[in-house]
């Protein structure tokens, strides 16, 4: 997995370099050098956001489509009818591209109108958009999918930017900053508050924040949130095996992490617990395995085993697996095993 890091130094190193260099030679103002510093901020975190983590190999779930229908996937999310799914990936969209309006016409005089504007914010969200559609051509499989819906909402969020500023301007030239300060302090924080939802919009995007080294092997919906079961990141910790991660949305803090539990590839089973619901899982470590049945309360529950061995049951209850059921590994010739495994605890958080 490749993240903006590396990308990142190599950037800001020249941008010091380039900045510093004609800062002296072109006597640039400390206002205008603070305002190329945060435009170049904001590049990286357009950067970070549309294009990094880069997977080395697709991790086996389903491959993203490409849309060039306009306003397919807006009425898509629309019709879902949950109003923070609306803000995270409508609203996320607009507002990424507002600064880009609001800064352009400060940094650069002659880009001062709206037709510019619309053509500078057009191309730059193609060039972000083309760039995800070149990388999936390497790659192979599409790792994020450019969608013409895309195109739209950043082009349109380039305009409210540009409007805001114009709008700052209108209140006169005297003392403008002044008058400004509390716009753009609004405009700031709703950005990184922006920028801080959309980086946990799906569980999958939360994940990624935490740790952009692994990709979800499975998904499971449970209680308030969903389960999702990675490889364990040698970069983060010493425990080889599996990892379940338990994401619960948040608000407008977007999803968060509530609880993990670890497989460390020692034929353990593990659990986790939310909201009066117990998560079971584990790897099987037999290549013959065709899935688990736990009996508890005379009832069975049942999992199939995925190609990694990977397999979950979710109960309707809290429960303590390791005295309150019985485990069974059903093989594909029929066979069944009793599975005594050493149980891993969850860690809540």
């Amino acid at each position: 997995m490749l993240t903006i890091t590396p990308f990142a130094v190599v950037a800001t190193v020249l941008y010091l370099i380039l900045a510093i260099g004609f800062g002296f030679k072109k006597k640039v103002s400390i206002w205008r050098q603070v305002l190329s510093l945060l435009f170049f901020a904001y590049l990286l975190v357009v950067v970070d956001i549309t294009l990094f983590p880069i997977p080395y190999t697709h991790n086996g779930g389903d491959i993203q489509a490409n849309n060039l229908i306009p306003f397919k996937t807006i009425m898509a999310i629309l019709k879902d009818g949950s109003l923070s799914n609306d803000f995270s990936n409508i609203g996320g969209n607009v507002l990424l591209f507002a600064p880009f309006g609001f800064l352009i016409p400060l940094l650069f005089r002659k880009q001062n109108s709206y037709i510019k504007i619309l053509l500078l914010g057009f191309l730059g969200t193609l060039c972000v958009e083309s760039s995800q559609f070149m990388i999936s051509a390497i790659l192979g499989f599409t790792y994020r999918s450019f969608d013409v819906d895309d195109l739209i909402c950043n082009t349109v969020g380039t305009l409210i930017g540009y409007a805001i500023l114009r709008v700052c301007r209108y209140l006169g030239q005297k003392r403008m900053w002044v008058k400004l300060s509390p716009i753009l302090a609004v405009v700031v924080v709703g950005g990184i508050l922006g920028y801080e939802y959309t980086s946990h919009s799906t569980p999958e995007r939360a994940q990624e924040s935490m740790d952009s080294n692994v990709l979800p092997l499975v998904t499971v919906p449970l209680s308030k949130g969903v389960v999702l079961v990675t490889p364990t990141d040698p970069k983060t910790t010493t425990k080889a095996g599996y990892e379940a991660w338990y994401f619960e949305k948040s608000g407008l803090l977007g999803w968060r992490l509530k609880a993990t539990s670890i497989d460390e590839l020692n034929h353990s089973v593990s659990s986790l617990t939310a909201n009066e619901q117990t998560f079971i899982w584990g790897v099987t470590g037999n290549s013959n395995a065709e899935s688990v049945l736990y009996r508890t309360k005379g009832k069975f529950y049942k999992s199939s085993v995925n190609a990694q061995g990977i397999w979950d049951i979710v109960l309707p209850f809290t429960q303590n697996i390791s005295s309150g059921g019985s485990l069974s590994l059903v093989l594909h010739n029929g066979k069944t095993d009793t599975l005594a495994f050493q149980t891993n605890k969850n860690n809540e958080n």
